[in-house]
């Protein structure tokens, strides 16, 4: 997951907009890295549900907002968490798991990042009358300090009419005639700096933003360009209108600015030729451009919009309802899928008069000396246990100092010891150890506690690789 992704830099503004405001916030959240939290330091309530859900249990909002039905499923139904206003949201459907479905019922608005998005969306929510809007990537307020008509003032003195100075090219997409351009645009004099992959992954900021005379890019940059000033090029791998005015804009914005409101791809001395072309009159009307920018995407003004459209409601409520246990089910499947490895049972039908305990799931490797390195990939940090058992699943690597002969690995539980197949071990004299890799499978219910996994050794003790253990 890329630390600045679309929907990341959205979690950070409302949050940013709904503290602004004086209002506590969570954000809960599949995974949280740290880039993420360095550049978000006011991000401070997050619970990350790749290491523990339970900070989530059974908490009480005023409002929740949900982007993805697997979140959504696990936050509402599995947490129990109870609301007094739900906003369900897609802000990008290119996930099955993105697009909004199942707790419509309970549902007081639908949020968008775009009309595109939510037109797509539309034919599946027929049954659901609720009002919808699209947040249209607006951002928080720190994007709108400074005079609308001094912004640009600075860049004349660099800039020539026809080319700029200093341009920005925004993309993780790798569109060919994007890297046509940029020798084309060095040659002329401008400096041309690639953010984003295959280069540098950097958090386009606001200052970063400020220090560019042209900009081009597609999706939530877009906005950020716009209400600084910026002289927009919308294009990348869909194509893309060229510079931004106010005559192409609502349609440009209707697409979320990606391009595919023209899916015109040129190659790159065309895109040259445009650039050239229409910089002058781009940098003449962007302070116009900004001013209209500013009218539309500020964060707290779609959010009022949004809240000032709720029924008021006094009493918390929820998804606790035993007629909710079908779609509870569909939430398993999903969240095996997108775990590294099934938090629920396949087998597992939901218990309208149980709800599944929850176990914390902690590996302990050894600090035996014979054991140079040992690490477990892909495993689910914890696992929601019913009547039926659990299959636990994750692959080992380990090195073992020297040459080791490992005759067998195996599982002890209670005194029962269980052989795991297929394991390779080979000895890598250039390095002087022995690489042993296997995976683990073994059933596990409400009622274990723990398991070891043994390493037989020629002519040696055992050694034990490591303890699994499943606290509640």
């Amino acid at each position: 997951m890329l630390p600045f992704g679309g929907v990341q830099l959205i979690a950070a503004d409302l949050f940013k907009t709904f503290r602004q405001a004086g209002i506590r916030v969570t954000l809960a959240t599949e995974r949280s890295e740290d880039a993420f939290r360095a550049l978000f330091p006011d991000v401070d309530d997050i619970i990350d549900f790749e290491n523990d859900l339970r900070p989530m249990m059974n908490r009480s909002y005023d409002l929740v907002l949900t982007h993805g039905w697997t979140m959504a499923g696990l936050v509402l139904l599995e947490c129990q968490v109870s609301f007094r206003h739900l906003v369900l949201c897609s802000f990008s459907s290119f996930g099955p798991g993105e697009v909004i479905y199942g707790f419509e019922e309970q549902a007081d608005a639908l949020l968008f990042e775009s009309m595109h998005n939510l037109e797509a969306q539309a034919p599946s929510l027929t049954h659901c009358a609720v009002p919808r809007f699209c947040l249209r990537n607006a951002l928080a307020r720190d994007w709108f300090v400074g005079d609308v008509a001094s912004l640009r003032n600075r860049e004349l003195a660099s800039s020539t009419a026809n080319v700029p100075a200093r341009v920005a090219i925004v993309s993780n997409h790798k569109a060919p005639e994007i890297e046509e351009l940029v020798p084309l645009l060095t040659a002329q004099g401008s400096k041309v700096e690639v953010i984003g992959r295959p280069g540098e992954i950097r958090h386009f900021d606001l200052a970063l933003t400020d220090t560019f005379d042209l900009i081009i890019s597609i999706g939530a940059t877009a906005q950020k360009a716009l209400v600084r000033g910026v002289p927009l090029f919308c294009y990348d791998h869909f194509g893309g209108p060229g510079f931004i005015n106010v005559s192409n804009l609502k349609r440009a914005e209707h697409f979320n600015f990606s391009g595919r409101c023209s899916y015109n791809r040129r190659p790159g001395e065309v895109l040259l030729a445009q650039i050239l072309d229409g910089y002058e009159t781009a940098r003449i009307e962007a302070p116009k451009l900004a001013a209209l920018a500013r009218t539309r995407y500020c964060m707290a003004d779609r959010l009022l919009e949004v809240v000032s459209s709720f029924s008021r409601r006094k009493e918390p409520r929820g998804f606790s309802d035993p007629k909710y246990n079908n779609l509870r089910k569909l939430v398993h499947l999903q969240a095996n899928n997108a775990y590294p490895t099934p938090i629920f049972s396949n087998n597992y039908m939901v218990n309208a008069d149980e709800k599944p305990q929850l176990r914390m799931v902690e590996v302990v490797c050894s600090n035996d000396e014979r054991i140079d390195e040992i690490s477990v990939r892909e495993r689910s940090p914890y696992l929601f246990m019913g009547d039926q058992e659990v299959l636990f699943r994750f692959p080992v690597m380990a090195k073992l100092r020297g040459e080791e002969e490992v005759s067998r690995i195996s599982i002890r539980e209670d005194g029962n010891e269980f052989p795991v197949q297929d394991v390779q071990a080979q000895y890598r004299p250039r390095f002087n150890f022995t690489d042993v890799r296997f995976s683990i499978s073994h059933p596990v219910t409400r009622d274990t506690r723990m398991f070891r996994i043994i390493a037989k050794l020629e002519n040696e003790r055992p050694v034990e690789l490591m303890r699994v253990r499943f606290r509640r």
